[in-house]
């Protein structure tokens, strides 16, 4: 196998409802999915994480801003747009910290760090 080349990294889970009807366990699982799952698959794949992080929540943000407008949206389908958008936010969050910090001691940078 060669270098990975390109990561389409599209983890996401929600459940109907408002979040007052999510159990700890749902927000939990949203949580590891939604944002740890998006952290983790790019910390391990992808070299200059740092970079790659920043064009992905620039990506994100624009998809967010474009695909669910929440604000536009007729009533009934606002809320769940709403959640969708501040979920991208969210994602963008995760990817703004491994901006400022790094992809850590077991991502790939710092393996080719240790190498050379």
């Amino acid at each position: 196998m060669g270098p990975v080349t390109i990561l389409v990294n599209n983890a996401g889970v929600a459940w109907r409802g408002t979040l007052d009807d999510y159990d700890a366990e749902q927000v939990a699982r949203m949580r590891r999915v939604n944002v740890e799952g998006v952290i983790n698959a790019t910390r391990a794949v992808i070299l200059f994480a740092r970079w790659a992080a920043l064009i992905l929540a620039a990506y994100t943000l624009a998809l967010g801003l474009i695909f669910h407008t929440y604000w536009l949206a007729p009533a009934a389908g606002a809320r769940f747009e709403r959640i969708i958008f501040f979920n991208h936010l969210s994602i963008i969050g995760g990817m703004l910290a491994i901006v400022a910090f790094g992809a850590g001691c077991l991502s790939l940078d710092a393996a080719m760090r240790r190498k050379g």
